[in-house]
C-alpha cells in the first residue's frame, strides 16, 4: 500500500526580531494564564514593529495565522475566572 505524503515548507520570518519579541511576549501572558486574542497579538506586533523601526510592513490576518502557525500558537478556551476578565480592560493595562 503506498502512501501519499506531502511535506511543507513552513516560510521563514521576514522579521525574526519582531516574531521574537512578540512570541516572548505571548509566552509571558500566556503564563499568567491571561487570554490572548487575534487582535490583541495584531496591536503588540504593530508596537513592536514600531519599536525595531519596521516600516512598509502588512500586519495582517495572513501573516497572524502564518505566525501562530510558526510558533504552535492556537486559540484555546480558557475556564475558570481568567475566562471572565473583561479583554478590554486587560488590553488596556498591557502596554
Amino acid at each position: 500500500m503506498k502512501q501519499n505524503i506531502r511535506f511543507f515548507r513552513i516560510r521563514e520570518s521576514q522579521h525574526p526580531e519582531l516574531e521574537d519579541a512578540l512570541y516572548l511576549w505571548f509566552i509571558d501572558k500566556r503564563a499568567l494564564k491571561l487570554p490572548i486574542n487575534d487582535e490583541m497579538l495584531l496591536e503588540k506586533a504593530k508596537q513592536y514593529g514600531t519599536m525595531l523601526s519596521i516600516t512598509n510592513f502588512n500586519y495582517s490576518d495572513g501573516w497572524l495565522a502564518k505566525f501562530k502557525k510558526r510558533h504552535n500558537i492556537f486559540q484555546k478556551t480558557l475556564h475558570g475566572e481568567s475566562a471572565s476578565v473583561n479583554q478590554i480592560e486587560v488590553s488596556k493595562g498591557r502596554s
